[in-house]
């Protein structure tokens, strides 16, 4: 598997995947203006966006990229102790996908979902940052690496 910069170029090519069935249950809105709308800023900012070929679904694409998403989290957010991520409690290959990850399951919690007519029981996923290199002791934020 490839990781590569999600560009503008990617835009038509994201916007064909999220109207696919599977992933339009998540996405109300994949119309080309949409896509650019939602995606757009992140290309600007030089945000890391990771997308993948749907043939790739199934064989450890989702955990692989959550991988490699807190990866960069930790190289570009020096003080973030651990990522949260709520996901819709009705789309379980995200969040088992965030699990296969590394992240662990919190209690689930009852939030406004993205689509209105979603469920608003999301599964909460963790993941901490790693203890400090060499001395066993979790990372407080504050110190080197």
């Amino acid at each position: 598997m490839r990781f590569r910069p999600l560009t503008r170029d990617d835009l038509p090519t994201l916007a064909r995947w999220l109207a696919e069935p599977l992933v339009a249950r998540w996405w109300s809105e994949n119309s080309p203006d949409r896509v650019e709308q939602d995606f757009g800023p992140y290309l600007d900012d030089a945000q890391t966006e990771c997308i993948a070929e749907p043939a790739a679904r199934g064989r450890g694409a989702g955990a692989a990229m959550a991988a490699r998403a807190v990866s960069e989290i930790w190289a570009h957010h020096p003080g973030a102790s651990c990522v949260i991520v709520p996901v819709n409690i009705e789309n379980p290959r995200s969040w088992g996908a965030l699990l296969r990850a590394g992240f662990r399951r919190l209690p689930d919690a009852e939030l406004t979902p993205d689509n209105p007519g979603d469920t608003p029981l999301h599964a909460i996923c963790r993941i901490d940052r790693p203890a400090r290199r060499g001395t066993g002791t979790p990372w407080t934020g504050a110190g080197s690496w």
